[in-house]
Order: structure tokens, then sequence, then C-alpha cells
């Protein structure tokens, strides 16, 4: 995997992880105010339907009139603390299930999100009491349909978001950074013309802005290109003299030498003059 692939991955992980956190706070913050409104309309109704009831003297809560004009959503039920059912209205005020059975002998209002019957409901428990004693608990609950079809638009509308914000930021960044790791390529060839050729002239063209990482470096490999092509000429230059120096002793050596073998003798005028050389 390339260096811009790596880092396209990176940032697409740390982007995405980004948005998953803003996405969650999205979702808490609207789901939290949409259930406050809902708990302020149990809360209001709880209140007026408390207003319509009233205890008998075996101390059971029955409920008079419902106003006609009462949402014919809410359902209401009263159960004692025996757990049997006293009053209750609305579509599933007399079912025999309660609809939030941990609360049902509950000593304080209390909010809850309950499955009920394969739907979700939002349930007010709120104690009753008569004579300074609790006598027992009112649960007031209303269908959170709407609620939910938000969650699930909210959570959708998120998803995408997150998807399609990914997608694009990666694909950006892949060609950001392509284009701002391009000289690192010029780097690379450069280097393998050189060892091909043992051409130390060649120089890294220079792209982009110079004051930046990659722009201080090619600014340095060029230094150091040109600082081993002066050592390199330099020695050249040395070889080429030494090689110039020694060529005429060697060749007055080798004829002198060449004279002793044709006379089969030592000559000492041969002599001092390889000794000399």
């Amino acid at each position: 995997m390339s260096l811009t692939q790596r880092l396209t991955l990176l940032y697409s992980l740390l982007l995405g992880g980004i948005l998953l956190i803003f996405g969650a706070a999205v979702f808490l913050l609207v789901n939290t105010v949409l259930l406050s409104q809902v708990d302020d309309g149990l809360d209001a109704m709880a209140r007026e339907i408390i207003t319509l009831s009233g205890a008998t003297s075996l101390k059971e809560v029955r409920f008079g009139e419902i106003p006609a004009n009462m949402d014919s959503n809410i359902s209401v039920q009263v159960w004692g603390l025996n757990d049997k059912l006293q009053d209750g209205f609305g579509p599933l005020g007399r079912s025999e299930w309660a609809l939030d059975p941990a609360n049902m002998r509950t000593n304080q209002p209390r909010f809850r999100e309950v499955a009920y019957d394969g739907r979700l409901l939002r349930v007010l428990s709120v104690p009753l009491g008569y004579g300074g004693d609790q006598i027992a608990v009112m649960q007031v609950a209303v269908p959170l349909d709407s609620i939910e079809s938000a969650r699930t638009y909210l959570l959708y509308v998120l998803f995408v978001i997150w998807l399609y914000g990914v997608i694009i930021v990666g694909f950006a960044l892949y060609l950001t950074l392509g284009q701002a790791l391009e000289p690192l390529k010029s780097i690379v060839e450069t280097a393998e013309q050189i060892n091909r050729a043992d051409d130390l002239s060649r120089r890294i063209p220079l792209q982009g802005v110079e004051e930046d990482e990659i722009g201080s470096l090619i600014q340095t490999f060029n230094k150091t290109l040109e600082r081993l092509e002066a050592l390199f000429t330099s020695q050249q230059r040395f070889l080429a003299d030494v090689s110039h120096e020694l060529r005429t002793p060697l060749t007055v050596i080798k004829g002198n030498v060449d004279l002793m073998r044709r006379m089969k003798q030592l000559d000492a005028e041969s002599l001092d003059s390889i000794d000399q050389e």
C-alpha cells in the first residue's frame, strides 16, 4: 500500500470517527428534545386526569367523566398496591397487563419507555395518595410512533451524511495527497536514473512551494548531488593526473628494461635511469 493510500485511509477513518461522534451527539440531542416534549405533554395530561379522579371509601381510585376532547391515543391505568387494576380508560386502559410493570409501586413520578404489545410507549407512573398515604399508582401512556419514525429518519439521514462525507472527503484527500506527494516520485525516479547511468549531473525539478517540507527535501537532495558530483569529478581529475604523471617514468623504465634484455647484460647507466625514475 502506497503512502498516499495509507494517509487517505488514516484520514478517512479519523473523519469517520469524528462524524460518528457528531452524529451520535445530534441523535441524542434530538431524541432528548422530542422525549422532553412528550414528557411535558404526559405530565400536563396526568395533572388533568388527577383532577378528574377521586378516591372511594375503599381507598380505590375511580375516574369521573372523561372530557370528549381527551386525546384518543392516551391510555390510563390505576393500579392498587395489591397489583390489582382499579380503573382505566383509553385503548390500553382496560388491559390486564400493566403499561409499565417495573413501576407499579413507585413512590415518585417516573418516565420510562416500554415495549408493549409490539409498540413503543412512553409511560408516566405517578403515585396517588389519600389521607397522607399512598393508595395506588396511575400510569399514563402515549405511543411513540411519530418519535420512532423521526428517530429512524434521523438515523437514515445521519448514515447517508456519514457515508457520502467519508467517500467524498476520502476521494478529495486521495487526489490532494497524490499531488502533494508527487515530488517524492521525482526524487525516486531521479535516484534510479543516477544509479542506472552513474550520472550525478541530474537534478530534481522543484515543484510547489520551496519553503515546505518536500521543497526543503528536494533542495537538500540536490545539494547532496552537487557535492557528490564535485567529489566524483575531483576523483576523476586526480586519477587522470596520476595516470599522466606515471606514464612517462614507466615508459622510461620499460624501455631500459627492454634494452637490457636485448643486451642480455646489466647496464649501469640503464639501472641508474631506472633508479632515478
